[in-house]
This record gives C-alpha cells, structure tokens and sequence, in this order.
C-alpha cells in the first residue's frame, strides 16, 4: 500500500537514490541531501501536517509520546543541528 504522507515517500524515492548518506529537513520547502559528500538541495516541499505525521511516527517506533519534553527537546536540537549545516 502506498503511503499519502509526502515525508515517507519522499525518503522513500531518496533511498532509491546511491551514494546518499543524509537527508536534512529544515523547513518544509528547505531540504537537502548529502550525496557523495555533497550537501545538495532538493526541489522538493512536503506538507507540514505530514511532517507533524513523521515526527509522530518516529516517536512511536522509539516508544517516545511526541508530546515528551525530552524527545520534543532533542528533534528541536536535531532540527538545530542540521539548520547550522
């Protein structure tokens, strides 16, 4: 079955893609993939009700509740983190 969320299909198609090693959601209209050693940007916009979706699935295959300050606290840092790339 195929997924509507527009954040799995696109890591979906990314991991079609050789040589990618990182994939880097600022914004959802700001992302970019390291391909090679190369930070690239994509042309590429995801929803932001799915992305809200994603963060809740990661959550939950961590068997972390989105709402948890702890985990709220390290995707802000991950978000930080990869905004300062």
């Amino acid at each position: 079955m195929e997924s509507t969320n527009s954040v799995w299909n696109l890591l979906s198609e990314i991991g079609k893609k050789q040589g990618i090693t990182e994939v880097i959601i600022n914004r959802c209209d700001l992302i970019f993939v390291e391909h090679q050693g190369e930070l690239v940007k994509l042309n590429a916009k995801i929803e932001p009700a799915d992305l809200d979706a994603f963060v809740d699935d990661i959550a939950e295959l961590n068997k972390k509740k989105n709402s948890d300050q702890s985990f709220r606290f390290s995707m802000a840092r991950c978000r930080t983190e990869a905004g300062s790339t």
